[in-house]
């Protein structure tokens, strides 16, 4: 053999022991490996036990062969670890291979010794070959790799171990006392109890004359005495180790749910969500919520899961990236999995990143256990959107399930939009919270505040009794019978898309029942959620409802997404999803290709802020959807679907992903503003503003800081704040001041450099000087964010433990209140300059509110808590644990987060014809419209407007029904001002009685189509009272004009005198036609005065723009005129001092 021959040999041979190695390495071939030994053991030990007592069944040649070949098994499967271990010596010393040696190699030596290999005989050598048998007791202890739990483990070992031990010195004994001893001839049984007695230290008389026997009764108490501490030492040990916790086991069942949260959980967090979870306006069946966390809980979380309320609350102590604790709690059959993070983190970026990786590991688990096939919801919190981004891109299917809740963006969001309509934070937080009923108050305007607390926001079916009916009808219907507000609605097609629309006006709900319509309402309760669902039903008609929709409890709660057909998602589809772009594919049913054919192309795909989202618009009158032609960038991965196995198009798929994602998963912030969708979307400059440009000393009586907003502080993602003050619908947008002790990053700048009219001023709220640099006098609204970073040296009384759990959970008590105190002290600041001045705060402790409240205030928040607090009802405070409720309501109602996304952001316009048919009410007729740039837009967006005079002093019902019949205007709620009842701070009152008495100091909340004008005080009044009886009059005098000329004859002959009636009532009408085109012709004069008002603004904008940069560029001159001259001077003055 030549020396390439022997190295090929060699390889081949290295090569060969690494891939036996791997696979004896595997859990399945372990798993069988193992059984066959521990059985082939049992087989052994049971049968040496047995044949003391009847030795004659085994002495034949048939037990022999078979005794033999399971020890040839045995020994087989030694040498076939030992060929492929890796390392030699270690394996030899080990456990396993000494088992193996002290069991088999007698066998095997005294077998082939004796020439008996096939024979069993009663001789005291073939006895003892059998007897070394039962050391394999000790094979047993391989079941601790199959068991979780370290404590079990050590319980485990020590049985078996003391069951071996015992085994084998009564063996010893037994066959002594065969051979050596003359008297003594017990059965087996009798020398187990012997040696029980002996290590138990009870003691035993002792029969044994042999000093073989003796000795062998030395040996067993010397390995008693050393063993039993050892073990029972381990387990103590493992004991105190791990706390209770640490032990626990949940075990599921099937008629109590459970839900499982992991994460980073604080003492409010979990007080937040439990109260939402447990809540009794969800229903009163039994539910656990499992809590998974690496640490022992603190003091204060473990008090709180101890409470006789949240006695359906399990702590288990585990990391949740490990299997062995996921399956401890159950992981695999539990109806959600709720992640929640560190929303007060230091580093964003590194919380969302863990967030993200948990989440990974836990679907990489589910993939592999979960053997039901019922997807399991993952509601989580992600603190920027970079890392909702980010989630969605790292998973290569749909998640259609999962609920992603972006703290930052819903916050400064809730935060910018509550400067365009004062009191919103308090709404939505109320909307999102579950709430009891009042008690008897004195204050009328806290029992006002109170009832309106307890509308949350349902979900829930629109019978058929409402198909055919405009929007705005069923909305005046379920306000007469139920006193309930529709809001919303969500329509789902055949193939599974679904389009949300809020307040989309005269739409025309769908008749055909292919398609179903859900409702978004404002009530109180379950109950009448479940009765809308039914309303004017046949029973036949419920039962067919319930056997379509599985159950109306199940749809209602909107536990499960209905109508989802599991389908396997194609390359296609997964890049799609991927990148957000919504694809249908057509109906591979047999049967619907001639209805595909004759179908209209009806999809409608829809911008939001952030990126594409898939919105699917539909004509009600059609069965089936067909969609566009998809995106020329995507036709290479259609061919690969097409055309390649599947091999090639996981290649291919993961180079098109990798492709896809270096392109469009690239920082958001570095934002491409010359892109179709922030233009149409955002109030944009033409060029891109400079942070230098924008940066003042002073602003104090500035006429660039004019009735602006004042945001204290920053955050990473300043865009978020920003969009929704600079949103296309607004047709005024306010001046924002960012007062900072900091400048921007450049990330952060490069996010708003091309949005109009932000400045920057250093400074800090906690200066009054700063302040008034900022023109805090003439502001209208301030923000205030609260502060990040603390300072991370530890209180001296904490302990090294207390420290860790700090460490991994949210801030500690006297971290937050240190937070706080921060902007404790900036709202006073602001309040001594402008008592008046709406204040935005976001706070992270809501009981560090009491700070801020007189003695009355406080003794409510004592009573009723800090939500029944003036200065929460006002919108004034923000607590970042209204995202916890928020995460437990989006477990009810998976619709929600999308809902408010909506209700915060805004619907904006888009300047692109779609294609999309919808069923429009226009003059009371039914049309298709095809909505362009112009109309297309049918979703509403949230405003304020003042109660119409016409209004003041008369009952809510009657300008909700005004304003929903004649102007598709959606009222939500009250804004009632200081004086409006017996109150003196504003608060919100949502979905108010329908008797409650308007004021002139009430401010309505609104959805509507468009921003309403400065005449919407004028609303109901005479002269549009007038315009509608004239146009009712136009329209029954066309009735009349419509009839039949032989109907008009016979009238006429009938009574000569209905001539002169309908020559007066044509010249009423001509008159009208006048009276109507003079005030047409008045609007249109007011509407271009209007245009030309705009027009002269934004001209005075530019010019001032222009002026700016005029003197910018003076003063750049004459700044480089002055350094030259500076310069000549020094260097004149050089010269004339070298000459002297």
């Amino acid at each position: 053999m030549s020396d390439d021959e022997e190295k090929e040999f060699k390889h081949k041979q290295r090569q060969t022991k690494q891939q036996l190695y791997q696979f004896i390495q595997r859990d399945e071939f372990n798993l069988i490996i193992d059984c066959i030994n521990m059985s082939i053991s049992f087989i052994l030990i049971f049968v040496y036990i047995y044949s003391t007592y009847e030795p004659k069944p085994f002495q034949n040649a048939t037990w022999a062969v078979f005794n033999t070949i399971l020890h040839l098994l045995l020994l087989s499967e030694w040498i076939f670890k030992l060929y492929a271990t890796k390392n030699f010596q270690s394996f030899i010393m080990s456990s396993e291979s000494i088992i193996a040696i002290l069991s088999l190699f007698p066998y095997f030596i005294i077998k082939i010794s004796t020439l008996k290999l096939f024979i069993e005989d009663d001789d005291k050598i073939n006895m003892f070959a059998n007897l070394v048998c039962l050391f394999r007791g000790l094979e047993f202890d391989r079941m601790k790799k199959y068991l979780d739990s370290e404590v079990n483990k050590q319980l485990t070992s020590i049985m078996i171990t003391t069951a071996t031990l015992v085994l084998c010195a009564a063996g010893a004994l037994h066959f002594n006392s065969l051979f050596l001893e003359t008297v003594l001839h017990f059965k087996f049984h009798y020398f187990i109890y012997f040696v029980m007695t002996t290590i138990s230290t009870m003691g035993y008389e002792n029969k044994f004359s042999s000093a073989i026997s003796r000795v062998l009764i030395i040996i067993l108490v010397l390995l008693a005495l050393t063993f039993v501490p050892y073990q029972t030492g381990q387990l103590i040990r493992h004991l105190s180790s791990k706390s209770y916790y640490a032990r626990l086991n949940y075990k599921s069942s099937q008629a109590v749910p459970h839900i499982v949260i992991l994460g980073t959980i604080s003492l409010n967090a979990a007080e937040n969500f439990f109260k939402e979870l447990f809540h009794e306006d969800h229903g009163l069946a039994q539910k656990h919520a499992i809590i998974l966390c690496p640490q022992r809980p603190d003091v204060n979380l473990e008090s709180l899961i101890q409470q006789p309320e949240y006695s359906n609350v399990i702590y288990i102590q585990g990391d949740p990236h490990l299997d062995k604790d996921l399956k401890r709690c159950q992981i695999e059959k539990a109806k959600a999995i709720i992640i929640m993070c560190n929303k007060q983190s230091s580093d964003p970026t590194a919380e969302d990143s863990k967030t993200i990786l948990l989440a990974i590991v836990i679907k990489s688990y589910l993939k592999q256990h979960n053997t039901t096939g019922v997807k399991i919801r993952f509601c989580m919190q992600i603190l920027r959107q970079e890392g909702k981004t980010h989630y969605f891109l790292s998973l290569n299917k749909q998640t259609k399930f999962d609920q992603v809740i972006c703290i930052e963006e819903l916050k400064m969001s809730l935060l910018a939009k509550s400067c365009l309509c004062p009191g919103l934070i308090a709404f939505i937080s109320n909307l999102i919270t579950s709430s009891g009923n009042p008690p008897n108050l004195p204050q009328k305007w806290l029992n006002e505040y109170w009832i309106g607390q307890g509308f949350e926001i349902y979900k829930t079916l629109l019978p058929n009794f409402f198909r055919g009916k405009s929007f705005t009808q069923t909305v005046l219907i379920l306000y007469k019978q139920f006193q309930v507000i529709l809001f919303g609605i969500e329509i789902s097609s055949p193939n599974d898309y679904e389009k949300n629309l809020l307040n989309p006006g005269d739409i025309i709900l769908p008749s055909n029942p292919n398609y179903r319509v859900m409702g978004y309402i404002i009530c109180k309760d379950k109950e009448t959620a479940d009765e809308i669902s039914i309303y004017k039903q046949s029973h036949q008609d419920k039962m067919n409802q319930i056997k379509s929709d599985g159950t109306t409890r199940r749809l209602l709660e909107s536990e499960e997404t209905v109508n989802i057909r599991p389908r396997r998602p194609t390359i296609f589809q997964n890049v799609k999803t991927l990148f957000g772009f919504s694809q249908a594919e057509p109906d591979q049913k047999k049967g619907n290709t001639g209805k595909n054919e004759n179908s209209k192309n009806v999809i409608l795909h829809l911008k939001n802020q952030r990126g594409w989202v898939k919105t699917d618009m539909f004509d009600p009158s059609q069965d089936t959807l067909i969609h566009p032609k998809e995106n020329e960038k995507f036709d290479q991965l259609e061919e690969i679907e097409e055309n390649s196995d599947d091999q090639q198009k996981d290649i291919a798929e993961m180079q098109i992903k990798e492709k896809f994602q270096k392109d469009t998963a690239r920082n958001w912030l570095q934002l491409d503003f010359n892109n179709n969708k922030i233009e149409k979307t955002s109030h944009l400059t033409n060029e891109k503003v400079g942070l230098k440009d924008v940066t003042f000393k002073t602003l104090q009586d500035s006429i660039l800081a004019q009735n602006h907003v004042i945001l204290c502080g920053l955050v990473a993602n300043l865009i978020n704040f920003i969009l929704p003050l600079r949103s296309k619908y607004l047709i005024t947008y306010p001046p924002i001041v960012i007062l900072n002790d900091q400048e921007p990053s450049e990330k952060q700048w490069a996010q708003i450099c091309y949005f109009p009219e932000i400045y920057f001023v250093k400074g800090t709220a906690m200066s009054q000087r700063d302040l008034i640099r900022a023109n805090i006098e003439q502001a209208i609204r301030v923000v205030i964010l609260s502060p990040k970073e603390i300072s991370t040296a530890k209180f001296e009384d904490d302990s090294q433990e207390n420290d860790q759990i700090v460490q991994q959970q949210q801030l500690t008590k006297d971290q937050e209140d240190l937070l706080d105190a921060k902007t404790i002290f900036k709202y006073r600041n602001i309040v001594r300059l402008k008592p008046h001045i709406q204040i935005v705060t976001e706070f992270v402790s809501p009981s560090n509110i009491q700070f801020l409240l007189f003695d009355k205030d406080y003794d409510l928040m004592k009573q009723y808590g800090y939500n029944h607090t003036p200065l929460f009802a006002s919108g004034q405070i923000y607590f970042s644990s209204v995202m916890d409720g928020l995460l437990c309501q989006s477990f009810y109602n998976p619709a929600l987060v999308q809902v408010l996304y909506q209700l915060l952001v805004g619907n904006i316009k888009e300047n692109e014809k779609t294609g999309a048919m919808l069923q429009y009410q226009s003059k009371g007729m039914s049309q298709s419209k095809d909505f362009t740039s112009e109309d297309k837009d049918i979703s509403s967006n949230l405003f304020q407007i003042p109660v119409p005079k016409a209004f003041q002093n008369k009952p809510f019902q009657k300008l909700f029904y005004h304003l929903v019949k004649m102007k598709q205007i959606v009222p939500l709620g009250l804004y009632r001002l200081a004086g409006a009842t017996d109150n003196k701070v504003p608060y919100i009152c949502t979905n108010p009685e329908p008797n409650t008495i308007l004021t002139n100091k009430d401010i309505v909340l609104v959805l509507a189509k468009e921003m309403p004008q400065s005449d919407s005080i004028n609303w109901g009044g005479p002269l549009e009272e007038m315009i509608q009886q004239q146009k009712q009059a136009h329209n029954i005098y066309k009735k009349k004009e419509s009839t039949s000329s032989s109907e008009d004859n016979d009238l006429i002959q009938i009574n000569d005198n209905n001539d002169k009636e309908v020559q007066r009532a044509k010249q009423y009408n001509n008159e009208t036609e006048q009276v109507m085109k003079k005030i047409q012709n008045v609007i249109e004069d007011v509407s271009k005065l209007e245009k030309e008002s705009l027009d002269f603004q934004n001209k005075m904008r530019e010019r001032q723009d222009r002026i700016l940069a005029r003197l910018r560029d003076v003063f750049k001159e004459e700044l480089l005129q002055f350094q030259q001259k500076r310069a000549e001077v020094s260097q004149n003055f050089t010269y004339k001092s070298s000459d002297d």
